[in-house]
C-alpha cells in the first residue's frame, strides 16, 4: 500500500494491454497536472512488451507528425530568404537568357540574307553589279529589295508607307526598317530588330534589340559599317559603347553603329564584357 501511495506501483499479472493501458490512463497524465509528454516515443514503446502492434504504431505515428511539424514563423521566414534571394539571381538570369535570344536572331538573320544574296546573284550575277544605287528617289530601297532578294526570304509584313524607308517583317517576330542613304560610304542601310513591335525605329541602333547591317558599293551584306570590318575587338568595344560615329564627342542615344559587327567577331556570342548599355558622353 505505501508503495501503491508513493507512485511505485509493481504490476502482477496483467493482460496483454493492461500495462500499456494503465500507462497512457495514469491519473497525471489524465487531470494534465505532469508536464510530461501523453505519447510516450518509439523508444519507450518498444519496453513495453505487452503493447500490441497497433499501439505501437499509433504511437510511432503521433511522435513522427510532432517531430516534422514546422511553425508559420519558420514557413514565413523560408519564404522571406527564398524571395530574397530570387529577386538578386531573377534579373540575372533574364538578362543572360534575352542575350542568347539576341546573338541568335541576329547568326540567323545574317545567314538567312547571305543566302538570298546567294541565290539572287545566281540569277543576275555578282551583287556589285545591282546594288541599290538609286539615292533619292522614293521607295529606292523597296523596289530593290523586291526585284532581287523578296523571292528569297519569307516574310508576313511589308509597309512602304514612308517614302525613304521600308518595313519587312519575318514571321518569327523580328524585321528590319531600312533605306538607301542620300551620301555615304555605303550603298544601303538595314536596321534589323530582333523584336519588331517592340521598337524598330529608322536609323536607330540601339545594341540591344536594333542592330545596324549595311549592302557595300563593292557588292557586299556586312554587319554594322564596312569601315568596321578593320576594327580590332578593342575599337568595336568602345565604338558599340558610346555610338555615334557622326560626333565621337557626343553620344546620341540608340546610334551604336558597331554592336553587330562586335557580336559577329566574337562568333554570334554576347561576352560577359559587351557593353549591354549605352555609354552616354556629353560635353
Amino acid at each position: 500500500a505505501k508503495r501503491h501511495v508513493r507512485g511505485d506501483y509493481v504490476p502482477q499479472k496483467e493482460s496483454k494491454t493492461g500495462w500499456l493501458s494503465k500507462i497512457l490512463c495514469h491519473p497525471e497524465l489524465v487531470s494534465g497536472s505532469s508536464h510530461r509528454n501523453i505519447i510516450p516515443s518509439p523508444e519507450n514503446i518498444k519496453n513495453i512488451p505487452s503493447a500490441s502492434h497497433a499501439a505501437k504504431r499509433q504511437v510511432r505515428g503521433g511522435y513522427a507528425r510532432r517531430k516534422a511539424a514546422f511553425t508559420l514563423a519558420e514557413v514565413l521566414i523560408t519564404l522571406g530568404i527564398i524571395g530574397v534571394v530570387a529577386a538578386m539571381t531573377l534579373p540575372t538570369l533574364i538578362a543572360k537568357y534575352q542575350k542568347k535570344v539576341v546573338a541568335a536572331h541576329l547568326k540567323k538573320y545574317y545567314s538567312m540574307m547571305s543566302q538570298a544574296i546567294k541565290l539572287a546573284e545566281a540569277e543576275n550575277g555578282d551583287m556589285k553589279y545591282w546594288v541599290p544605287d538609286c539615292s533619292g528617289e522614293p521607295q529606292c530601297f523597296r523596289d530593290w529589295y523586291n526585284k532581287y532578294l523578296d523571292k528569297h526570304i519569307k516574310s508576313i509584313k511589308k509597309d512602304d508607307s514612308n517614302a525613304r524607308f521600308y518595313k519587312v517583317v519575318f514571321a518569327d517576330g523580328s524585321g528590319f526598317n531600312a533605306y538607301v542613304p542620300d551620301d555615304g560610304a555605303d550603298y544601303a542601310f538595314i536596321n534589323y530588330c530582333v523584336d519588331f513591335k517592340k521598337n524598330c525605329p529608322a536609323d536607330q541602333f540601339n545594341g540591344q534589340n536594333s542592330f545596324l547591317f549595311s549592302i557595300t558599293r563593292d557588292g557586299r551584306f556586312t554587319t554594322s559599317l564596312s569601315i568596321m570590318e578593320k576594327y580590332t575587338r578593342s575599337q568595336l568595344l568602345e565604338a558599340c559603347a558610346k555610338g555615334n560615329t557622326d560626333n565621337p564627342e557626343v553620344s546620341s542615344v540608340g546610334r551604336r553603329h558597331a554592336c553587330a559587327r562586335l557580336i559577329q567577331l566574337d562568333g554570334w556570342e554576347i561576352k560577359p564584357d559587351y557593353p549591354w548599355e549605352q555609354t552616354i558622353i556629353t560635353k
